[in-house]
């Protein structure tokens, strides 16, 4: 194996692991360390809180994705205000993004018809 093919966790740095394993060996690690923020892009980023607007900014999984209707920015504006709508608490996972029908119309579940 290549060092390309190795990972280095975010929550020890002791702890260098293939590829392969990384994301069952962060579930093991998160409970064992205090709790990091996970990057809304690639849940294999965790950073500590006050890093991870900026890492959102210049996220390498983020800069990959090309979204077709070019809604690329209007995602990451709304990730960074729910990231920065509380900064007390580490935010496991994003809220659903609220329906704003200025945008597009919503259909509420009695509009089936």
């Amino acid at each position: 194996m290549n060092d390309s093919d190795w990972f280095t966790c975010p929550y020890n740095s002791a702890h260098r692991v293939p590829k392969l394993r990384f994301q069952r060996h962060l579930v093991k690690c998160e409970k064992q360390y205090p709790p990091l923020a996970i990057c809304p892009y690639d849940a294999r980023h965790r950073m500590p809180n006050d890093q991870l607007l900026v890492h959102v900014e210049d996220c390498p999984t983020r800069l990959a994705l090309t979204l077709p209707y070019g809604g690329q920015k209007e995602f990451s504006s709304w990730a960074k205000r729910q990231l920065t709508a509380d900064t007390t608490n580490i935010p496991s996972k994003l809220t659903q993004r609220p329906c704003d029908r200025s945008e597009q119309p919503c259909f509420d579940e009695d509009e089936w018809d």
